[in-house]
């Protein structure tokens, strides 16, 4: 099996869908917005303490900052991509952008932003999102990946692990 970064750490997956499957992208924001906004309240009364939010949406919502102010008022930390199009528009992502939410960035070996991970006032810490490998259902069972939401991944679990010895 394939361990994480946090080892001792409870995981709670939470399934949600697939923006892309909406019409358009005004109701893949909506959908996501909303599926979001259930998740972190539904983590948050299961006590979660590390919401890793691997994904975002161009459209903030009153919803969303309202669940991820009950996640803070709670104890809870809140992790979220910034998003993948540093290379192009770079335009602020949700909840990334959302006030008390930690943004996470991409950073290759060489320490700079990869390409493709967005900048600015929304990012408050990068981590390693290139030439990532992780459990997948590939041959080998190993797949390689890059991106804000693998860097997402290892700051909340960074997290996990601190707060696993100081909570």
């Amino acid at each position: 099996g394939a361990f994480g970064l946090a080892p001792g750490a409870k995981i709670l997956p939470i399934r949600m869908p697939k923006a892309g499957r909406a019409a358009n992208q005004a109701a893949g924001d909506k959908r996501l917005n909303e599926s979001l906004t259930k998740a972190i309240k539904y983590a948050v009364d299961r006590d979660a303490q590390v919401i890793n939010v691997s994904m975002g949406v161009s459209t903030a919502s009153e919803e969303l900052a309202e669940a991820v102010k009950y996640a803070l008022e709670r104890g809870a930390l809140v992790f979220a991509a910034v998003g993948n199009s540093g290379g192009g528009a770079n335009s602020v992502e949700y909840p990334a952008g959302t006030p008390g939410v930690v943004g996470v960035a991409a950073v290759g070996k060489d320490l700079r932003r990869t390409e493709e991970s967005q900048f600015g006032a929304q990012v408050d810490l990068a981590a390693p999102g290139d030439e990532m490998i992780h459990a997948c259902g590939g041959e080998t069972g190993f797949c390689e990946s890059h991106g804000t939401s693998d860097a997402t991944a290892l700051a909340s679990a960074s997290a996990a692990l601190i707060w696993s010895k100081y909570p």
